[in-house]
């Protein structure tokens, strides 16, 4: 969201994909709404598989973002973000990527993945879980951790309550 407010404008672009949870294209969707800005989608075959060979075709001048999910929750599909990773360096395009499925159930390295952004809710780690075994009583919040890869290699992460 706070990338959004700053960097985009009337008439920019997002590329998300067909296979994003909510929580990746809500927020998207009211940016669009506020800024008059567009959202583009990478289409996925009849197999549930993204179609990247089509992202260079979907990025312009006005492209802002790339916002993807690591993990279909749906379909179990994994996206090569490396792959997307690469074709957005190729325009100096940031890649911010849904790592809600991706953490819990994948090796997630921050390093070898290269994504400028990877957002994940704590409650998928099993935080609730862990807490109810230890008796402790949680407030009804949200745990969000994001990662941002610096472009110097260094990984910064920072937990917040929503």
């Amino acid at each position: 969201h706070c990338f959004g407010e700053k960097f985009i404008n009337e008439g920019d672009e997002i590329i998300s994909t067909e296979l994003e949870h909510h929580a990746n294209y809500v927020p998207w969707h009211f940016l669009r709404k506020k800024k008059n800005a567009i959202i583009k989608f990478i289409p996925i075959d009849d197999d549930g598989n993204l179609l990247i060979d089509q992202l260079p075709g979907l990025i312009t001048n006005k492209t802002k973002i790339i916002s993807v999910t690591h993990m279909s929750n749906v379909t179990g599909t994994i996206i090569d973000i490396k792959k997307i990773k690469e074709i957005a360096n190729a325009h100096g395009i940031p890649v911010c990527v849904d790592g809600t499925q991706g953490a819990a159930h994948l090796k997630t390295d921050m390093q070898e993945l290269g994504c400028d952004f990877y957002a994940f809710s704590a409650h998928k780690m099993y935080v609730m879980r862990r807490a109810q075994r230890t008796g402790r009583r949680l407030r009804a919040v949200s745990n969000l951790v994001c990662a941002a890869t610096t472009r110097f290699g260094q990984t910064q992460a920072r937990s917040s309550r929503l």
